[in-house]
């Protein structure tokens, strides 16, 4: 009988070890789910074109992202795009004549060959293991060679097949930062900062240095000297100073121009623009290698500046001032081309921080980059300026997401006000609701007509069958629902089961956007000036994002407001917007710069959600200062000092408005060990259960504080083996009230990034173990145990801080993780799934029923009866739960999760570099008829059983009068 147990007992681990699979059909692809694709904030422009006199063919970029990327000058959509390693990034870049692109990466350290037209990479090379500078520089000499400086050595590769050819090195004191190509020699040009000028001259065969020259220079410094083709520029000691590198010996020719600072490349040979430090103008002076700088032409205020050759190699200056206003110089007389002067059209533009110009013809191709990093493309005729394409790479840096709902619709407004208005009379409520019914009605109708329209196109087309046409009536025409998306003709408003929101987004780049979780698509955008900044926190730079009021308190319109600083001054502002619309509300200037923002769960007579700030003096104000809070619920804060872990928990005093010191204390770091992660609960989050039905039957009660919070604190050394790879990474626990550390738990050779999610009575982060190299999942469980604390009963004989009982486990995940949250649900009954960004962009969905630490490794008769699955190291990455299938969300930094109306539907947004939305069902979709419900068949079936009851009660009847007539 043995073997029977045996048997029994791996059929039971069988079952038990199930998981239902939750996979898309082709058909369901792009129903409910949408990526939007960013390349960065470009930092250097090429447009490129394949012969002289044509348009472009490409637009190459190098972004602030570490992305090259080529974007089509049709269409601005990405032809391909290449990611690099994390900051600092490519370095330079430079389109060849043939179809390669060089880029130099990490620092200076990697060099890359790319091929232009497809983005493949052809191959790349380590320059150095490790680069203490981040002057890299990279040219082509000629189709066959490219030459890459980093720090203090020169290489030159094949550019085919990435053969070392020669390398040299230079002299470390100088600070090398340029590369000038000739045709059989390369000059590398460099300097001591306030000192000299050194230049030296390299044979293209082999390498060895030709000739070294020494210059006097007081005036160089890195950051305000260029090369434009063989002449260097510097601004300083109130002057231009310019140096002609390819002579011999070498000569400086100085302007003398009063506060100069800056030279800015101007994209062509012979020219550069000189910035001052009192005033944004901009001065363009002409280089000479035998005379001084001349000046051509300037401007008392610029936003952005560039320029190009035509045809006939006459240089044209463009500028854009003002915003919006373009003018063109022609740099060979410094006269105004006014028949050119045009303006940009548009409404909420940023000013202008970088362009690129390319002139074919009788046609000006404009490429502008604001300082909201939106990027346009303009074709510019005699006659019109034209904005072909828009791309918001603004969104590649988003910092905060809420989703909010949308208002009302007429007919649920009309309900609304009839139950807020009890007095009516009994006519005037039931015309109200007839009307109300005819509306509906109406609407309904008009809706089944505009399906029908968007989708006579398939019947323009021979090759659509008749069936086709009818399925997509049935399950909808998605491009239609693109087009209708875009052309934004349908009332924003809300639909039966609130899966239709607005996604609220702030930026790092001082722009906020509102998009339509339907398609992506951007509703409004809202640009809120350049002198607005990020906050700083323990994660680094953030703008957080607060929904005081949500379009449920009709008929109030919902409200946000998000935090930032002022740039000149560092103090805080607050600014409150309408999520719906984007318009501003109110701008708040605060007396301090802001230390701590949270919002508070009491409103004011306005259904107003107040924030509470606390600035660097430690005063607390409420913004609005309205709210209704009880005298007998006091407001606990708790602050942390990352580099000390100095901890501090305040009280907020409602009725003296003042900010006290409950307690203090410390988390005993190390000199290199600092906080860098803070994870509290949500707000507002629902916990469905209080606790846990054992197999016994016994309930094991979860120990649910809101007040939990969870420190991160991580070391780069490991003071137990300080010379191996890997720090030390505490995890704690505090409650913010009386600042009790209910946990803390260590992790020897760890590193990483460390990522946390923080839910009901449970704690998930996930860390690099440098000693097993693997990524780990540990997961802590916190229980008050088999009797639930009651705070109303009150005993001396028993303790009133009981630590909770914590349950601990940790897990194996074979892929690197980007970011982690866990789904959120309206009721919060559904079994939450916790959400994984891998860095190859897959996003895994994984059943928190896997992440348990009380997974038993020999499950008995009570563990299956519980339904634990039995403990094993590895958690799965099974392709069928990897949400976004094939659509790689690349770069993602977080995941944001919010509510539906309907239980078993949670919303996702992962951002980062790109954008992907999905709804999930963690439990299956248990309160709504699936996708491919036959709807068609059931009307068949209830259309057949009516006509069924009618005919045999007709038939019944004539029995019936037959059997009286006998």
């Amino acid at each position: 009988m043995r073997w029977w147990s045996v048997v029994l007992w791996l059929v039971s681990l069988l079952v038990i070890s199930l998981n239902p699979a939750v996979a898309l059909f082709e058909d369901q692809i792009g129903k409910s789910d949408w990526r939007l694709q960013f390349v960065g904030c470009p930092t250097q422009i090429v447009l490129d074109r394949s012969k002289a006199g044509k348009p472009s063919d490409s637009v190459i970029v190098a972004t602030d992202h570490n992305v090259i990327a080529s974007l089509s000058p049709t269409t601005g959509e990405i032809a391909w795009r290449q990611t690099q390693e994390q900051r600092p990034g490519v370095q330079s870049i430079i389109a060849n004549r043939g179809k390669l692109i060089a880029s130099i990466a990490s620092n200076g350290r990697v060099v890359r060959v790319w091929d232009k037209p497809s983005g493949y990479l052809k191959w790349e090379k380590t320059l150095r293991e490790e680069s203490t500078s981040s002057n890299g520089a990279v040219t082509f000499i000629d189709d066959a060679t490219v030459v890459a400086l980093t720090d203090n050595m020169v290489v030159a590769f094949n550019s085919q097949s990435g053969d070392q050819l020669w390398k040299q090195t230079l002299e470390e004191k100088v600070l090398w930062f340029g590369l000038v190509r000739g045709s059989d020699a390369v000059t590398v040009v460099g300097g001591v900062h306030r000192s000299a000028a050194h230049v030296v001259t390299l044979d293209m065969k082999n390498g060895a240095k030709q000739k070294l020259q020494t210059l006097p220079a007081p005036w160089f410094a890195k950051q305000s000297c260029l090369l434009s083709g063989s002449m260097l520029a510097c601004a300083g000691d109130n002057g231009v100073h310019t140096v002609d590198v390819s002579s011999s010996p070498l000569q400086t020719h100085s302007a003398i121009v009063a506060e100069t600072t800056s030279v800015r490349d101007l994209d062509i040979e012979g020219f550069v623009g000189v910035g001052f430090a009192s005033s944004s103008a901009l001065s363009v002076f002409r280089l000479s290698p035998t005379a001084a700088p001349a000046l051509v032409v300037k401007f008392d205020q610029y936003d952005a500046v560039s320029a190009a050759l035509t045809a006939e190699k006459k240089p044209i200056l463009v500028v854009v001032r003002n915003l919006n206003r373009v003018s063109y110089f022609d740099l060979s007389t410094g006269q105004e081309e006014t028949s050119w002067s045009a303006e940009i059209t548009g409404e909420n533009r940023a000013p202008a921080k970088q362009l690129a110009l390319l002139i074919a013809g009788s046609e000006r191709e404009l490429l502008v980059v604001g300082q909201d990093c939106r990027v346009d493309f303009l074709v510019h005729q005699s006659s019109s300026l034209n904005l072909e394409w828009s791309r918001h790479e603004a969104l590649a840096a988003i910092s905060s997401v809420e989703m909010v709902d949308l208002p009302l619709s007429e007919a649920q407004a009309n309900i609304e006000a009839e139950f807020a208005s009890g007095d009516e009379s009994i006519l005037r409520t039931l015309s109200r609701r007839l009307s109300t019914q005819i509306t509906q009605i109406r609407r309904a109708l008009l809706h089944a007509g505009d399906e029908i329209l968007s989708t006579t196109g398939l019947l323009g087309d021979r090759r659509t069958a008749l069936s086709d046409w009818l399925d997509s009536l049935r399950n909808g025409d998605t491009d239609a629902r693109k087009r209708k998306s875009n052309n934004n003709q349908e009332p924003f408003e809300r639909d039966y089961f609130n899966l239709h929101k607005m996604i609220v987004v702030t930026t790092l780049n001082g722009k906020l956007y509102g998009l339509d979780n339907r398609q992506g698509a951007i509703v409004w955008q809202l640009w809120v000036g350049a002198d607005l900044e990020p906050l700083s926190s323990v994660e680094g730079r953030s703008v957080p994002l607060f929904v005081q009021r949500t379009t449920a308190h009709y008929p109030f319109p919902a409200q946000c407001v998000f935090a930032a600083k002022h740039k000149t001054t560092g103090k805080g502002v607050l600014v409150t917007f309408d999520p719906i619309s984007g318009k501003v509300v109110d701008r708040v200037q605060l007396a301090a710069s802001v230390k701590q923002i949270a919002l508070l769960p009491y409103t004011n007579a306005n259904d107003i959600h107040s924030v509470i700030v606390v600035d660097n003096n430690n005063h607390a104000t409420l913004h609005p200062n309205d709210a209704r809070i009880p005298a007998d619920s006091p407001i606990y804060l708790m602050s942390v000092v990352a580099e000390t872990g100095e901890l501090t928990g305040s009280r907020y005093n409602a009725a003296s408005k003042k900010l006290e010191v409950v307690w203090t204390s410390t988390l005993g770091l190390d000199d290199r060990e600092k906080v860098v992660h803070v994870m509290s609960k949500r707000f507002g989050e629902h916990v469905h259960s209080q606790g846990r039905v054992l197999g016994d039957r016994s309930v094991l009660y979860k120990y649910s504080n809101p007040n939990l919070v969870a420190l991160a604190a991580l070391s780069d050394v490991d003071a137990k083996d300080p010379k191996s790879a890997g720090g030390l990474l505490t995890i704690f626990l505090i409650d913010s009230v009386n600042g009790r550390v209910l946990y803390a738990g260590k992790h020897h050779k760890a590193s990483g990034p460390v990522h946390m999610i923080h839910c009901e009575n449970w704690l998930t982060y996930s860390f690099w173990n440098e000693k097993a190299r693997r990524m780990e999942l540990n997961v802590l469980e916190m229980f008050e145990g088999h009797v639930q604390s009651d705070p109303q009963r009150f005993s001396s004989l028993a303790p009133t801080l009981q630590p909770p009982i914590v349950m601990k486990q940790g897990y194996i995940f074979p892929q690197g993780v980007s970011a982690i949250t866990v789904t959120e649900t309206d009721r919060g009954m559904t079994n939450r799934n916790v959400l994984i960004a891998m860095p190859f962009g897959g996003i895994l969905e994984v059943p928190k029923s896997f992440l348990d630490p009380r997974r038993p490794i020999e499950p008995t008769m009570e563990h299956r009866e519980e339904g634990l699955i039995p403990y094993m190291p590895e958690i799965p990455v099974a392709t069928e739960n990897i949400l976004n299938y094939n659509q790689t969300a690349v770069g993602v930094r977080a995941i944001k999760t919010s509510a539906s109306g309907l239980e078993s539907t949670s919303l996702m947004l992962a951002y980062g570099l790109d954008l992907f939305f999905t709804r999930l069902n963690p439990s299956g979709t248990f309160d709504i008829l699936k996708d491919d419900f036959d709807h068609l068949l059931i009307s068949l079936v209830l259309f057949a059983l009516i006509v069924a009851s009618v005919v045999s009660k007709k038939f019944a009847k004539h029995r019936d009068l037959k059997q009286a007539w006998r």
